[in-house]
């Protein structure tokens, strides 16, 4: 068998004819190419080939001597072949022939010969048949089976006897559905049985060009005279009475029915056709044949094959399924979800178009009312019906909205009733779809709306934008009289808050409802003023909970109106809102610890990951920890803000004007009383009793606060009767205090009474605090913080409290209490916080994360070798220790030290401070490895940029990881490159290339600790290498780049797009060329390089240019322009700035030659962009250049 039976459809010219021979055989075809024949006679030719082309008719075909003559001696295979007509096939058969036998001949004793063969055979392609010898009787009848093939005949004679030869008669008839039924085609007839039991299961239908009888009805013309010469498939039904048939199968293209009494075709009706769903109305019983047109799209077809017959009309009600009010469900109009096809028209419509299968159900009214129906979720359009009965033409109501739109009914309805209701597809249309039955009284937010914080919503409650009316009461008020249509929506709270929502600017009497389901009785909250007046709700919602919210007219009330959502973070206080700080002289600079008071109580956990925090220092963004330290310089203000975030939106945010002096001197210790008489709206509060204050701070709890207060300790504010809040924040140059108290009387014999006040004192590291003129005697609980991770809480009775710390620091200690009064018959409590700082051992200080501290990377020889430098101006460190173990006691800012491993240690340096003679030890947490590592540290990545002749390196981090970001250059000259994840440009040095070493310091999150990461990298202009870089094209339109050096890590880029890694790399370069950089590791100097070299292409503006390289790009003294043609070229060369003047050229040469190498100078010129353009009689080439 041939493997390619594509071949077989090309003439047999094609053969010989390839390459430039092709238009000699074109003009052979022009000249062989047959014309169509309608009845002659043929004669074989004596040599070389014939082809005919036949329509219908009956034709003879002799041997070349005729009728009545003998063949020719000496023929050598001359061939002449028939083919039909499109749309009929080829009948013929032998009348007799003779030919030469002889036992001398062989094989077979043929001298001469005729051979047949289809073109192609059905059965195997180029099988020939061979006749010699002779017969009487007629013989070997055949007929084509498959779709538009011929016959080819071959004759060879040899020199010895002629015989009379052949006569063969052909008939060529129309592919139509008798000859597949019962004429000549019946063993093609592979006839399918089909019943009506809706699912017949999976069809497999091959789909060769040739084979299988594929493709024998081409015409139908009792049905139309249209041409079908795709594939078919037959099957055969039986109907026992008159029914409506139903065929789908994705396969099929067309279907026609064909009914066949005594061999004749005497009804052909074709299919009506809705994307390979096909419907024949009104089919009479008996046999009848099914022919499918198949379009297969490819080898193999599978289809799933359904067929289903159906009475023609008569809705079926008996197995409608019951449906009830509030139901909602899910179903589908199809067989396997228990759908028929009985029904077409509905309503008295008349245009029988619902020829899908119908899905009926039954509902009885529970009372008497209305009752809405919605349909929803449509992949295919469905219409919804309603009927009083089982009687289609009777409609209570009807939806017909097109294609996928859902569809709602209405109706009126009567207690007891029973009604029909009926989803029908539309032109065969099947789809799942949802229904929900809505009763008066059943709220449906089936069409919900999601709402959210800061949303404003324009809308109405009309049917137009969406109003439908299901509830009628809410809150179980029992009026029953909100008869108007309601717009529902929903809101999800992310965090608890305060929710409010507004509803105005109404024409009629629309309320509002806050619901905690889908249920009118469910109520949170309402708002139900009369008229047009504006509704409010405003309350307190629930991280996580979903809330309904609903719009309903009173009365059947129709209006416009606004709506507002409103969010508002909710207010708690640890000790106020505003964060209070701790100052640690430094001596040049103070490291500002900053404790935050700001509790986001709308948050189930806080902190969390949810939430984000920023520290600003004058506008900039200085830290992002919960409670960071900053470096502010003594002596200058600096703005300190705290902003805090819940999923990167804004809830709260508070400043100080911070200004740290030198020194030991105390910070405030805050007290506040409230004066005046109870209730206290106008209230006075005095913190004139704070130590050591300067500055005072007023936070009056209900919302207002004033931030930047002055230097008078009083202040007066009106309260409501409700309660007192308030926290005072008393300020100096060294700390800040804050002193709160809240109060709500409970009953009205209470009133506020006296403050509880403190003070301390402080011998060595032991701290006493006591109360102040017996203010404390009511105190009947409290929890004292001393900032140091250790707490001492008691009940009902204060006594002066003491507190020994472990280590020399500054700390913030905060203590908070309930005081409890009996006044008359009533306790009356009062709930208070004082925060204040206490500096332990002022003069002997350790310091954490000190980051004046500096690493440096010294190598690897029996350990890791590390430098380390203190470079805070103005310090002589006194000694040095690695883990608590002093490793140097000589005086210096600098220190060697090798580590026997990689790990994490802590680093310290001595040091006398200048400016408060104080000692401090400055520690820094360090992870210590080879840098050079990037599996001891984070990858640095590096990229070069053309544009201005520099080089920019990347932390491969995270930005959310690190902190305190610093990029230097270290060897050969120290310089900084920035303090962001990726460095500032680093340019390419004038003169020799040189090796740098790159270090980017920062502090790990993950680790808590400091990581210095280094690369060594040759930085040159990348084009100065470009040699390196091989390029060899490859006849496919891909050029290849290869190096013959195998370096570590390469990696291939093409305009700064990464196009492979390896040895070699194969790229299209686009028309404009390409800068092809390789970026590589060099083992043997241990640093990364980069290596760039510009292709030109240019085979669309010169044709013979195969390769173009200009080089250095960028340059600073000259250009070298290397051309290479694959035809000798003259070329010119101009250089033209940015305006387009030329400021050099090079003349053409008079002669050409295939290279073309020179050099253009341009150190004289000033710095900017050029443009060289390259010219030869094929073209001419124009290509950018930076000049430095």
């Amino acid at each position: 068998m041939n493997p390619h039976p594509t071949n077989v459809l090309r003439p047999f010219w094609y053969l010989f004819a390839s390459g430039h021979h092709r238009t000699l055989a074109m003009i052979i075809c022009l000249l062989v190419s047959p014309s169509i024949s309608w009845s002659q006679n043929f004669y074989h030719p004596t040599s070389g080939f014939e082809e005919h082309i036949l329509g219908p008719g009956t034709y003879h075909y002799y041997d070349d001597g005729g009728p009545n003559g003998d063949y020719s001696l000496d023929i050598n295979g001359s061939t002449m072949s028939f083919s039909p007509q499109e749309g009929y096939f080829i009948q013929w058969k032998f009348i007799e022939y003779e030919f030469e036998l002889n036992a001398a001949c062989v094989p077979d004793d043929c001298c001469d010969r005729l051979t047949s063969s289809w073109l192609p055979n059905c059965g195997d392609l180029f099988v020939n048949e061979d006749y010699c010898g002779s017969y009487i009787q007629p013989c070997c009848e055949t007929s084509a089976l498959c779709s538009g093939e011929g016959i080819s005949f071959s004759f060879t004679s040899d020199f010895s006897v002629v015989e009379p030869g052949w006569h063969i008669i052909m008939y060529v008839q129309l592919k139509d559905p008798y000859h597949m039924i019962c004429g000549t085609h019946q063993e093609c007839s592979a006839v399918s049985n089909l019943d009506c039991s809706g699912q017949n299961g999976e069809e497999e239908f091959y789909c060769w060009a040739f084979g299988q009888c594929a493709g024998q009805i081409d015409y139908y013309p009792e049905c139309d005279g249209d041409a079908y010469p795709g594939a078919e498939r037959l099957y055969l039904i039986d109907l026992p009475e008159t029914q409506d048939l139903y065929l789908s199968c994705e396969c099929i293209t067309d279907l026609f029915l064909v009914t066949i009494y005594s061999c004749e075709v005497a009804v052909c009706q074709k299919a009506d056709n809705n994307g390979g769903q096909f419907y024949l109305p009104d089919v009479p019983a008996g046999e009848h044949f099914l022919i499918g047109e198949y379009d297969c799209g490819g080898d193999l077809c599978f289809c799933d094959l359904q067929f289903e017959c159906a009475d023609p009309g008569g809705l079926d009600c008996d197995d409608a399924d019951p449906v009830e009010c509030g139901d909602f469900f899910f179903d589908a109009n199809t067989a396997a979800a228990g759908a028929k096809s009985n029904e077409d028209d509905y309503c008295d419509n008349l245009t029988n178009v619902w020829t899908g299968r119908e899905k009926v159900y039954e509902f009885i009214a529970p009372y008497t009312g209305q009752v809405t129906i919605n349909m929803t979720g449509l992949s295919a359009d469905l219409d919804l019906f309603v009927l009083e009965g089982c009687d289609p033409t009777f409609c209570l109501d009807e939806s017909l909205n097109l294609n996928t739109a859902d569809e709602t009914v209405m109706f009126d309805v009567v207690e007891g009733s029973h009604y029909i209701i009926v989803a029908d597809g539309y032109s065969f249309a099947e789809s799942t779809y949802t229904i929900h039955i809505i009763c008066e009284g059943d709220l449906d937010c089936s069409g919900e709306e999601p709402i959210d914080c800061g949303e404003v919503i324009l809308s109405s409650n009309t049917f137009t934008d969406g109003g439908f009316n299901s509830e009628i009461d809410y809150c179980q008020n029992g009026s029953f009289g909100w008869t108007g249509n309601e717009r529902i929506y929903s809101y999800y709270a992310d965090r608890s808050q305060l929710l409010t929502l507004t509803l105005s600017q109404l024409d009629d009497n629309l309320d509002l409802f806050l619901l905690d389901d889908c249920n009118g009785n469910d109520c949170i909250a309402q708002s139900t003023l009369p008229g047009s007046s504006d509704e409010v709700i405003s309350i307190e919602v629930q991280q996580g909970e979903t809330y309904i919210i609903v719009i309903d007219g009173w009365d059947g009330a129709f209006s416009t109106y606004r709506l507002e959502v409103l969010c508002d973070p909710l207010r708690c206080t640890d000790c106020g809102n505003c964060f209070t700080y701790t100052i640690f002289d430094k001596g040049i600079n103070s490291d500002v610890t900053c404790h935050p008071k700001y509790i986001d109580c709308g948050a189930d956990q806080y902190p969390s990951t949810d939430h984000q925090f920023q520290w600003t220092v004058d506008g900039i963004v200085r830290s992002t920890k919960y409670s960071p330290t900053l470096s502010l310089e003594n002596g200058k203000k600096s703005k300190v803000c705290q902003i805090v975030k819940y999923l990167n939106v804004e809830q709260y945010r508070c400043c100080w004007d911070i200004t740290p002096a030198s020194g030991c001197a105390k910070a405030p210790l805050a007290h506040a009383a409230i004066k005046g008489e109870w209730p206290f709206y106008d209230a006075i509060l005095d913190a004139s009793l704070s130590d050591d204050g300067q500055n005072y701070f007023w936070d009056f709890g209900d919302g207002s606060m004033i931030e930047n207060g002055g230097t008078i300790p009083t202040i007066e504010h009106t309260y409501s009767a409700e309660g007192i809040k308030y926290c005072t924040y008393v300020q100096n140059e060294h700390g800040i205090s804050t002193y709160c108290n809240e109060f709500a009387p409970g009953a009205f014999e209470c009133t506020i009474g006296e403050s509880p006040e403190f003070t301390y004192s402080l011998s060595g590291r032991n701290l006493t605090i006591t109360g102040v003129n017996g203010s404390t005697a009511h105190i009947s609980s409290y929890r004292i913080d001393f900032g140091d991770s250790t707490a001492i809480a008691q009940g009902n009775t204060w006594s002066n409290r003491m507190h020994a710390f472990q280590k020399d620091s500054v700390y913030e200690v905060c203590i908070r209490f309930t005081v409890t009064r009996q006044e008359g018959f009533a306790d009356c409590v009062t709930d208070g916080c004082v925060c204040f700082t206490v500096k332990v051992g002022c003069c002997q200080q350790t310091i954490d994360q000190c980051a004046d501290i500096r690493p440096e990377f010294v190598g690897e020889n029996g350990g890791l070798q590390y430098h380390f430098e203190y470079d805070a101006p103005g310090i002589q460190v006194l000694s040095w220790e690695v883990d608590g173990v002093t490793i140097s006691n000589l005086i210096g800012n600098e220190v060697d030290y090798t580590f026997p491993s990689a790990g994490l240690y802590q680093v310290c340096c001595l040091y006398r401070d200048p400016v408060s003679a104080c000692y401090i030890k400055c520690c820094k947490w360090i992870y210590i490895g080879n840098p050079f590592d990037p599996s001891s540290c984070a990858g640095i990545l590096y990229s070069y940029h053309p544009e201005n002749n520099s080089y920019r390196f990347e932390l491969d981090r995270p930005a959310a990881e690190v902190e305190e970001l610093l990029w230097t250059v270290d060897d050969p000259v120290y310089q900084t490159l920035g303090t962001s994840l990726q460095s500032n440009f680093l340019a390419v040095p004038s003169g020799p290339c040189k090796e740098y070493i790159i270090s980017v310091r920062y502090f790990d999150k993950t680790c808590n600790c400091y990581r210095l990461c280094c690369i060594r990298i040759y930085l040159c202009t990348p084009s100065v290498c470009a040699s390196l870089i091989n390029s060899d094209l490859l006849g496919n339109g891909k050029t290849r780049f290869s190096t013959f050096q195998a370096y570590e890590q390469m990696q291939w880029y093409a305009d700064g797009i990464f196009i492979g890694s390896g040895l070699s790399v194969d790229y299209t370069v686009p028309t404009a060329g390409a800068s092809i950089c390789l970026y590589y590791f060099d083992p043997a100097s241990q640093c990364y390089r980069v290596c760039c070299r510009d292709i030109l292409t240019a085979a669309e503006t010169i044709s013979n240019l195969e390769v173009a390289e200009i080089v250095p790009n960028p340059a600073s003294d000259h250009l070298n322009i290397y051309l290479s043609f694959n035809t000798p070229a003259s070329v010119g060369v101009e250089l033209m700035s940015d305006l387009g003047i030329v400021v050099r050229r090079i003349p053409a040469e008079v002669t050409g030659s295939t290279i073309f190498n020179q050099r253009l100078d341009i150190g004289d010129l000033p710095a900017g962009v050029y443009f060289v353009r390259i010219r030869t009689g094929q073209g001419e080439l124009i290509r950018k250049v930076i000049h430095l």
